[in-house]
């Protein structure tokens, strides 16, 4: 007969209590809201922006896609930041990259990896991406 040993403090109980696993707390805004306001920002204040739809990200689970356009595809897009923005300085372009998160969300490992050697603004409120922006805009208008 095999014995098990009983969680201390619960000898007494035929069938053990298991450890209550905490919930996950759920963001206050989701993560589209605030990449949508932040984007009617950028159009209120004339900043140019490229933003990749998620309808490409819903590609890669069609099954009529060939596996290797799928894997080409993933491997383009994996990490790239939600918002591009950009504005011209002087004789070039500057850019300002923003990935959109919760207060509780977490980067991916490929956004993780896509960020590495790069300065990208990982906002996680409205008003924070608003306070990011209005500094690139001010930043840039100096070198016009």
């Amino acid at each position: 007969m095999v014995r098990m040993k009983a969680i201390p403090g619960q000898e007494h109980l035929a069938f053990p209590k298991k450890k209550k696993v905490p919930k996950q707390r759920k963001a206050d805004t989701p993560e589209a809201i605030i990449q949508m306001r932040l984007e009617k920002y950028l159009d209120m204040t004339e900043v140019r922006y490229i933003r990749i739809p998620d309808c490409v990200y819903r590609l890669f689970t069609y099954t009529s896609i060939p596996v290797w356009v799928k894997q080409e595809m993933s491997s383009a897009f994996k990490g790239v930041p939600d918002l591009l923005c950009f504005k011209k300085s002087g004789d070039y372009n500057t850019s300002l990259l923003v990935e959109v998160k919760t207060d509780v969300g977490k980067l991916s490992q490929g956004q993780k990896k896509w960020h590495q050697g790069l300065n990208v603004a990982v906002v996680r409120s409205f008003e924070e991406g608003k306070d990011i922006i209005d500094r690139f805009k001010e930043v840039n208008d100096d070198k016009e």
